[in-house]
C-alpha cells in the first residue's frame, strides 16, 4: 500500500495524491535535456462541486462520462494552477531529481488542501486571479508562470 511505501522511504503522508513514479520522470528528463524543450510544466487541476459543498471527494468528482457528454458548469467550479520550471534549473542526477520531484508533491498536496479548505490560491488576490484567468493571447507567450 502507499501508506507502507511512505513509512518504508520515509516520506511524509500525502493526503490528495499519490507518489509519482520517479524514474520515468527521471528518464524523460534526460532525453529532454538533449532536445529542443526547455522546460518542464507543473499543472495541478483542481475541482469543488458547488450545488453539494458537504459532499466527500468521490461523491464531486465528475464522472469521464459526464466531463465529455454534459456541462460541467454551473455545478462544478475548476482552477489549473501552472508552474514552469527550466529543465536547466533541474538536478542532474537521478537521487537529486528524484528528491526534486517529491518536494513539488509535497508542494502540490499543501495547495491542494488549501484550496479545498479555502478555494483561493495562496498568497494571490483576487484582482491578481481575474488579470492572469485569460491573458490576451500576445502575452501568453511571453509571460512566465511561476
Amino acid at each position: 500500500t502507499w501508506d507502507a511505501y511512505e513509512k518504508a522511504n520515509n516520506l511524509p503522508v500525502l493526503n490528495h495524491l499519490l507518489w509519482p513514479r520517479g524514474k520515468g520522470f527521471c528518464v524523460s528528463t534526460a532525453a529532454l535535456r538533449n532536445s529542443h524543450v526547455t522546460h518542464v510544466y507543473d499543472l495541478t487541476l483542481c475541482y469543488r462541486r458547488t450545488d453539494r459543498p458537504g459532499a466527500t471527494n468521490t461523491e464531486s468528482a465528475p464522472t469521464p462520462v459526464r466531463m465529455h457528454s454534459h456541462s460541467l458548469q454551473p455545478k462544478y467550479k475548476f482552477h489549473v494552477h501552472v508552474k514552469r520550471y527550466a529543465i536547466a534549473d533541474l538536478p542532474a542526477d537521478e537521487a537529486g531529481l528524484t528528491r526534486w520531484l517529491q518536494e513539488r508533491y509535497v508542494e502540490k498536496d499543501r495547495f491542494l488542501e488549501h484550496m479545498r479548505a479555502d478555494w483561493s490560491v495562496p498568497g494571490v488576490t483576487a484582482f491578481d486571479q481575474l488579470q492572469t484567468t485569460a491573458p490576451p493571447a500576445a502575452a501568453t507567450e511571453s509571460k512566465k508562470l511561476q
